[in-house]
């Protein structure tokens, strides 16, 4: 991880909070959604291979 150094004053909790609050919101809902496509996706393979095995029963 790099350190930034910055001069004058730094920003208050206060200014950045929102900011701070958004990107955890957004990352919570990025890892929300990626687990749902990786359900849809097994899914998906799962009645893939059942088609597979009821093409070769015929």
């Amino acid at each position: 991880m790099m350190t930034s150094f910055r001069t004058g004053p730094k920003p208050s909790f206060e200014s950045v909070s929102v900011d701070i609050e958004q990107r955890l919101h957004q990352k919570e809902l990025d890892t929300k959604i990626e687990a749902w496509i990786r359900t849809l996706c097994e899914g998906a393979w799962i009645r893939y291979n059942e088609s597979v095995v009821e093409e070769a029963d015929q």
